[in-house]
């Protein structure tokens, strides 16, 4: 979707991504440095990234995961998701409850960051 454009002709688009952004959100940094090479297509991969696309927990319940994805796109645009019936709610409740964060991010992800983003 970013290579295609899409975000040019349509910059207010928001993307909703299961599993702590599918691995992305690690591989930012190493994207941005492939597209920068001479002979491709100039992007800002990262930053349309960290622009329209929020990242939902959704059975990755991983601390290092999880702090990565707070560094690469900030605690505004990730929200709390189970996997159900893959991985137990509980489980999930459970881990954020324990996640070594202060009350204003986890109130965020828990909460706040879906009631802002769909209106709720």
């Amino acid at each position: 979707m970013i290579l295609s454009g899409v975000f040019e002709e349509h910059a207010d688009l928001q993307v909703i991504l299961g599993h702590l952004g599918e691995g992305i959100t690690f591989q930012l940094a190493r994207i941005d440095e492939a597209f920068s090479r001479p002979g491709n297509a100039p992007t800002d991969f990262a930053q349309t990234f960290r622009s329209n696309f929020h990242l939902t927990t959704s059975g990755f319940f991983s601390d290092s995961a999880l702090t990565c994805c707070l560094e690469e796109v900030g605690a505004d645009r990730i929200m709390f998701a189970v996997d159900w019936p893959f991985v137990a709610n509980k489980d999930g409740t459970d881990w954020l409850r324990a996640y070594r964060t202060d009350t204003e991010i986890r109130t965020k992800i828990f909460a706040t960051n879906a009631e802002r983003l769909l209106g709720l």
